[in-house]
């Protein structure tokens, strides 16, 4: 009788694979976002030694009660920065981590073998997304980038069947008049925006960066070579359903803010926090938007 099964998750992050392989093999940045939400790793406990045989142990401690689950294994494998495999001898399972570019971030691909199936419940990927939602706390610049998502209970092809009509966050967005595309939707092509921000009107020209149906696209306002921002979605299984995300980072092209800012430098972190505040309002609206409209059919 088979007693073990297979896990396999999926996340995207907004930092780079060295970024992704620091945080994993780095003991005062794995303490901070390795447990899932509701329990803790005291970094004493930490030891990670990257390279094959060495050690990779840490504890996790249950916030509410204290309980401690000690996890003792080894490095089986390392590539650095693409990841790492480790071993559990205790349970005999193999937890591997790989870590791609993509969309300008790394999509964290995580395959657990011989996994005992008590070990096992239908709430594991949520567990999972808590830590990872961590981990994305700890890359650069985050005064001037917005990573916000959402659980879908829909499928793939449904949520990518809303993403893809670049006129849809115009529904939900209170600064995204409309958006359309200049040609067939793909690679290279252009979509227009029409912006409205407190009476202030503008237009955008945005050049897709990136297309995959089901899994998401990406786009840089003014061109790939020296964007103003480039704005993303995502899609990833989670459960029975996708993790859509909505990213966007700020420059490095001059934009409107540059000129608030030359204008007012003393307010340069106000000025920000101020426009990512909005982005952030728009963005939620936005996915939370796709997930009525996609969990309603």
């Amino acid at each position: 009788m088979n007693d073990t099964t297979t896990i396999r998750i999926q996340r995207w992050v907004s930092g780079t694979p060295q970024q992704a392989w620091d945080a994993y093999t780095t003991p005062e940045l794995f303490a901070r976002f390795f447990a899932p939400a509701g329990l803790s790793i005291p970094l004493g406990s930490v030891c990670l030694e990257p390279w094959t045989g060495g050690r990779w142990e840490c504890t996790m401690v249950v916030d509410e009660t204290g309980e401690e689950h000690p996890n003792l294994g080894v490095f089986a494998d390392v590539d650095p920065p693409n990841g790492f495999a480790a071993y559990v001898p205790s349970v005999g399972m193999t937890s591997i981590q790989r870590f791609t570019a993509d969309q300008k971030g790394t999509l964290i691909e995580i395959e657990q073998r011989d996994v005992p199936l008590a070990f096992v419940t239908s709430e594991v990927p949520f567990h999972f997304n808590t830590s990872f939602d961590k981990l994305e706390a700890l890359f650069d610049e985050p005064e001037k980038k917005v990573v916000v998502s959402t659980y879908v209970h829909a499928s793939a092809p449904r949520v990518w069947e809303l993403v893809s009509d670049v006129n849809l966050p115009s529904r939900f967005s209170a600064e995204l008049v409309r958006a359309e595309w200049e040609g067939d939707p793909g690679p290279g092509a252009t979509i227009r925006g029409y912006m409205n921000l407190n009476g202030r009107e503008w237009d955008t020209e945005s050049v897709v960066i990136d297309w995959r149906p089901n899994k998401g696209f990406m786009w840089s306002v003014y061109g790939p070579d020296y964007p103003v921002a480039e704005w993303g979605f995502r899609i990833t299984p989670l459960g029975d359903g996708v993790l859509l995300m909505m990213h966007a980072r700020l420059g490095p092209a001059r934009s409107g803010l540059t000129a608030a800012i030359e204008a007012q430098p003393d307010k340069r972190d106000e000025i920000i926090a101020s426009r990512m505040a909005t982005w952030r309002a728009n963005m939620t609206a936005t996915i939370d938007g796709v997930k009525t409209l996609a969990e309603r059919n």
